[in-house]
């Protein structure tokens, strides 16, 4: 069986290749100009434009030359050549076939139902739907206290010592006027924030400090610290911190500019 197919795929591609028309011009602009003929089958300029739409764009390029364009061609050829083999040796019912066009059959199905669904939601739902704006600010309003309530946070940088020692020169530094960031870059021993002016990120009020865990000392006096304040130093396990405030939300004492900066050493 095996070696009957073979014979009569061979001799269909040896007949039908003699259907070919020439070669297709990639600057043709007639999109019915047949391109080639297999039995009573016509590939025209049009259905290679269709071919060459369905390759990904990254891979297309290289079918779009004329020799490109030559390989594709064959391929519908050769592809229609073994179409019509298995037209003529009825595989149509075989049982894989069968099986793989009801899958097919199904998917088609599950696809429409999807489809008909988003658009049902889409303009029944979605579109049909509209909330006025004073509505909403309404809403908001009256759950602003709980579903929409945030904790107060405070932005903190630090600066890191492990030696007690060296406290009293970052004292000193700050005192005589250098900047929080200039101090973490030359005295900061903490190298996940050296580079990042010390920047420890934002706190929310009774949580956990990065890289510290619980603190509840030092989280009180942050929160209770203005904004551009640094206190410090406070000793943990891993040394010595100096801590600046540099913006705070929703606090009563929010003042957000870093204009100026205060010790309370």
């Amino acid at each position: 069986m095996r070696a009957t197919l073979f014979i009569t795929i061979s001799a269909v591609l040896v007949i039908g290749a003699c259907g070919t028309q020439g070669t297709p011009d990639s600057n043709t602009t007639d999109s019915s100009r047949v391109l080639a003929t297999v039995n009573d089958a016509q590939i025209t300029e049009q259905m290679l434009k269709d071919e060459l739409e369905m390759i990904p764009p990254y891979q297309r390029a290289s079918f779009e030359t004329p020799e490109g364009r030559r390989l594709l061609l064959n391929h519908i050829v050769e592809r229609e050549l073994l179409l019509t083999a298995a037209i003529d040796l009825e595989l149509e019912e075989d049982s894989f076939v069968i099986a793989q066009v009801e899958l097919a059959m199904q998917q088609v199905k599950i696809a429409k139902e999807r489809a008909l669904i988003q658009t049902f939601y889409q303009q029944e739902v979605v579109d049909a739907i509209a909330i006025p704006d004073e509505r909403i600010l309404d809403y908001y309003n009256e759950h602003s206290g709980d579903i929409y309530r945030q904790e107060a946070q405070v932005k903190v940088s630090q600066v890191l010592l492990t030696l007690d020692e060296d406290t009293a020169a970052v004292k000193v530094a700050l005192e005589a006027g250098d900047s929080f960031e200039t101090v973490v870059l030359e005295m900061s021993e903490h190298e996940p924030t050296v580079n990042t002016e010390g920047d420890m990120g934002w706190i929310t009020i009774n949580s956990p400090l990065p890289y510290l865990g619980e603190q509840s000392e030092i989280s009180e006096a942050l929160f209770a610290t203005e904004v551009g304040e640094v206190i410090g130093p406070y000793s943990t396990v891993m040394g010595y911190h100096f801590f600046l405030v540099t913006d705070a939300r929703l606090r009563k004492s929010e003042n957000p500019s870093r204009t100026s900066l205060s010790l309370r050493l």
